[in-house]
């Protein structure tokens, strides 16, 4: 009977603050990200910065020192040859660009963005996500 052999991992969050998560060695990235994120929801000053987990990806440091963002989030643990187990939890840059801009988008119209966006169509919310991913990933 082989044991999984279990992994600490010091996270770096976007806000300059390290949390440790301990990680099986065959978990995926995808895996690994939500264990980061119900991590913080735990911890009482971060639980009002998670938002939904595909506005993260990871990144790594390799033995070059490199910083590689970790885009294929099926790639598992044991497959990154980690020097040191580090990760990086980053937001996409047009998440923080819009994230900036709701405050005073609800001030200009007047009531909360999310009760906005509840009065939207599905085809105007699927034209919204297209154009968020487009930016995201340069397409």
């Amino acid at each position: 009977m082989s044991m999984v052999k279990k992994i600490l991992l010091d996270i770096l969050l976007s806000n300059g603050c390290v949390i440790v998560v301990e990680c099986e060695e065959d978990m995926t990235l995808d895996k690994i990200k939500q264990n980061i994120l119900s991590c913080i929801k735990r911890q009482t000053p971060f639980n009002e910065l998670v938002h939904d987990h595909k506005n993260y990806y990871l990144e790594s440091v390799t033995l070059s020192a490199q910083i590689i963002p970790l885009y294929d989030e099926q790639i598992k643990l044991n497959k990154l040859n980690l020097f040191y187990g580090y990760l990086s939890l980053r937001e996409h840059d047009a998440f923080l660009d819009e994230k900036d801009d709701l405050p005073l988008m609800s001030l200009l119209l007047g009531f909360p963005l999310d009760d906005f966006a509840s009065t939207l169509e599905r085809e105007a919310c699927e034209a919204r996500s297209s154009l968020n991913g487009n930016i995201i990933f340069g397409q």
